[in-house]
């Protein structure tokens, strides 16, 4: 059985799986294309499945302006997100610096872009 044949015997054993996974699809690929329209069109046309689905639908619907946003800009906040975790991690290996220098120095030197933080 080759994995195609997997997939179609489990969708259609399980009809809901196959339209949450459909969901899921099209979601990820109007997010990819930075497509809006279809975003919204998905949105618009899902109908509630009684599953985890539903919570991220309507999550998006809740926050339907950022989300667009986030679209519409072809910037993305996954830099920033990386040097806040990178210095979260930071402070709970180091347990707190007594020497505020030095926590800046070890933040400096973890970081793969030292040039973002001013020496």
């Amino acid at each position: 059985m080759t994995e195609e044949e997997a997939l179609d015997l489990v969708f259609r054993s399980f009809p809901t799986l196959h339209a949450t996974w459909l969901t899921y699809q099209a979601v990820l690929e109007a997010m990819h294309e930075q497509n809006i329209q279809k975003f919204s069109d998905i949105l618009v046309g899902y109908s509630p499945l009684r599953n985890a689905m539903d919570t991220a639908i309507s999550t998006f619907s809740k926050n339907l302006a950022g989300v667009l946003e986030s679209l519409r800009s072809p910037w993305s906040s996954g830099v920033i997100e990386g040097i806040n975790r990178k210095i979260k991690q930071i402070s709970r290996t180091a347990y707190g610096y007594r020497n505020q220098l030095n926590f800046f120095r070890r933040i400096r030197t973890q970081l793969v872009h030292p040039r973002i933080i001013p020496a």
